[in-house]
């Protein structure tokens, strides 16, 4: 007759604690490198939306001779000059919805005179970025466009 002799078959409960920890030492590395992959996406996604608001801004220009009003309003226009020659131009027709930065701010909108011939559009930057080297960098009234420190602030301008 043959003896039955158990054999173990399986992990021990080490080798499973080691297996678990090292799944929980790889997912934090993991995620603490897409960290500034995110953060840039965030910035891109920012320059980009700058860009679509100041083609439709300067749609509107052409239109009207004039910049939109602060804040930016899609539904109604400036009520003066060849907007309303023109059948009441409003920003909405050249942009569908005026973009909100990730985290649900508006971006930094100022036009300066009456009728307004100038803008200054700017959002704040999480990370230095190259572009920051071609945006425009006036004083305009108190909205301030230094990106040689932190704030980075990138904006765009009449042209």
């Amino acid at each position: 007759m043959k003896k039955y002799s158990p054999k173990v078959r399986g992990f021990t409960l080490i080798e499973l604690l080691v297996v678990v920890a090292i799944i929980g030492i790889l997912t934090g590395i993991v995620v603490a490198s897409l960290t500034p992959a995110k953060s840039k996406a965030r910035d891109a996604k920012r320059i980009s939306d700058l860009g679509n608001i100041q083609l439709a801004i300067s749609l509107y220009f052409d239109r009207c001779k004039q910049y939109p009003p602060t804040p930016l309003n899609l539904d109604s226009g400036t009520g003066t000059g060849d907007c309303t020659a023109s059948g009441s131009v409003k920003l909405g027709d050249y942009i569908s919805t005026i973009p909100t930065q990730p985290g649900g701010t508006a971006y930094t909108y100022a036009v300066s005179g009456s009728p307004s011939n100038d803008y200054i559009l700017r959002v704040q930057l999480e990370n230095d970025n190259e572009i920051l080297k071609d945006d425009v960098d006036p004083a305009f009234g108190s909205v301030v466009c230094t990106d040689n420190a932190d704030p980075y602030y990138y904006c765009l301008g009449s042209k």
